[in-house]
């Protein structure tokens, strides 16, 4: 399979993508298919205005992204600046 262009951009002017509102998207794509890397960025320039997050991967992957978003708003980094870090439990 290969992506035509022009069927492409037809989809992603007429598609709605407000059925992505507050979600999160992971795109990814078959093993069988040629899919030319403009053709991601031109669906995240139009699912980012309505998804929470937009990420490359599987669900797995975007749990993982969502985890440490998660993580980064929890956890100030400059906190742990120039201090010892473990993981083992005490």
């Amino acid at each position: 399979m290969i992506l035509k262009e022009k069927n492409f951009r037809e989809f992603t002017k007429t598609n709605n993508w407000t059925q992505y509102r507050g979600k999160s998207v992971g795109l990814m794509c078959s093993a069988d298919a040629i899919v030319p890397t403009w053709a991601y960025m031109l669906l995240v320039t139009k699912i980012k205005e309505y998804a929470n997050m937009v990420t490359f991967g599987s669900e797995a992957e975007i749990e993982k992204a969502l985890i440490d978003q998660a993580i980064e708003k929890c956890l100030n980094s400059q906190d742990f600046l120039n201090k010892k870090v473990s993981d083992r439990e005490y």
